[in-house]
């Protein structure tokens, strides 16, 4: 598995979905879905956009 599916998976695989992710790593559901979405992965743009802190 690469960087980009790990991603992907792990964005559909957050209880909540994107929906309760998004909202943690300070961005808008549709922000976070289009940087997943494989249509050009901006993994870098997702963490850049939300506040340094940990999801755990």
């Amino acid at each position: 598995m690469n960087v980009e599916d790990t991603a992907y998976e792990t964005v559909r695989s957050y209880p909540g979905g994107s929906a309760s992710l998004a909202p943690r790593m300070g961005m808008s559901q549709a922000l976070l879905n289009s940087n997943v979405n494989g249509r050009g992965l901006r993994v870098d743009a997702a963490f850049r956009h939300g506040p340094n802190r940990t999801l755990g």
